[in-house]
């Protein structure tokens, strides 16, 4: 008799407990991982078990506490993806360009780590895929970003078409205000959908912020980022640099770096990818003078190969490095640049660079993004 009484109190609890549990909600991973906040969709995680890829960093999984997913292999060749469970996605680098990483990260970063590369002017998307090697040049430094400037841009991009050609196949670049650059993006997808296939243009939508970050009272950091909201229609050799006033600066020798990042869609049997390319200070990209430092990216491809095509979805780059002055001054300009490629044959540009003044040539190859000007007075 006893045992039999054990046995239905055994019943009770455990159908309150399903009760019980039913009935209060689970408090959900999302809820209890803590992060910064200056960009909307960075790190979110699922209430899973398992990680999505935007929830991850390359190579370095942030917040393995709350995720079951076992990292099987790590190929040091960078060509091959990372094994993981089912139903979740991990970025990997690949090597299809010059100056491309192959060392993935894998150390986690905590809030406190992740507070300090956001005060060097890097956002929660560059973090996420920075480089060991990166990590490594800026993580016994400290900052305090001080002067800030973002140009928004649309470009109208004149295309040609078997039935038809046209004369002018100049882009029209147009630099709009943040609200009404967002909005149009927002209603790109219905304006797309309703538009004929035999349009003779193609809009593209970029933003270019310049920042001056104060590392100490003799040396700043200067970085200029270019976001594609809408990717251009042209990817080959694009421009990217920041002008100082040499009469009062100089740039530091070995302080310049640069990256792009770029995702793609998935397709049958492939996952979306997160990939990179870097360009150290020992790169032969770079174009370097008393007047500013520039750099030559080549943008990357989308690729027609059957199953394993890979179409681009997003693109960004940035670069930087650090001046110190020259004279007793007490005002610091940066002046951001970016010329993007719109002929489809290959070049290798000229630049030149000093201060406000930036060309690129062939000039008629490429159109100019409107300069962005950061400047700081003490």
């Amino acid at each position: 008799m006893s045992y039999l009484l054990e046995f239905k109190n055994v019943i009770v609890i455990t159908i309150i407990a399903t009760i019980l549990g039913s009935i209060i909600p689970m408090k959900s991973h999302a809820e209890e991982i803590v992060k910064p906040s200056n960009e909307k969709t960075i790190n979110q995680v699922s209430t899973q078990s398992s990680l999505t890829a935007q929830s991850i960093l390359i190579g370095r999984v942030v917040n393995t506490k709350y995720s079951q997913m076992p990292i099987t292999a790590v190929y040091n060749d960078g060509a091959s993806p990372i094994s993981f469970a089912a139903n979740t996605l991990i970025p990997f680098y690949d090597l299809n360009q010059e100056d491309e990483n192959t060392v993935i990260f894998s150390n986690n970063l905590d809030f406190a780590q992740t507070n300090r590369l956001l005060n060097l002017g890097f956002t929660d998307s560059e973090i996420e895929t920075m480089s060991n090697e990166e990590y490594e040049i800026n993580k016994d430094l400290k900052g305090e970003v001080i002067s800030t400037n973002t140009n928004y841009i649309k470009i109208i991009e004149p295309r040609v078409t078997i039935a038809y050609s046209i004369s002018n196949n100049e882009p029209i670049i147009k630099e709009l205000d943040e609200e009404t650059y967002y909005d149009e993006i927002n209603k790109l997808n219905d304006t797309l959908k309703s538009r004929a296939s035999s349009d003779f243009s193609t809009t593209s939508y970029k933003k270019m912020t310049t920042t001056i970050t104060k590392l100490s009272s003799k040396e700043y950091r200067l970085k200029n980022s270019v976001v594609w909201s809408k990717l251009p229609s042209q990817t080959y050799v694009d421009v990217i640099g920041i002008g100082i006033n040499s009469s009062y600066w100089a740039p530091n020798p070995g302080t310049q770096y640069g990256q792009q990042n770029w995702t793609t869609y998935p397709t049958i049997g492939n996952p979306s990818k997160s990939k990179s390319a870097e360009y150290t200070k020992d790169s032969n990209k770079w174009k370097k003078g008393a007047g500013g430092y520039a750099l030559k990216i080549n943008l990357p491809d989308n690729k027609a190969k059957g199953i394993d095509s890979e179409y681009l979805k997003t693109l960004s780059s940035y670069m930087y490095y650090s001046v110190g002055s020259l004279t007793n001054t007490k005002r610091l300009d940066a002046y951001g640049n970016y010329a993007h490629q719109n002929s489809s044959y290959t070049l290798t540009p000229s630049i030149a660079l000093s201060g406000i003044s930036f060309s690129v040539s062939p000039a008629k190859k490429f159109s100019f993004h409107p300069d962005t000007h950061s400047s700081i007075t003490w």
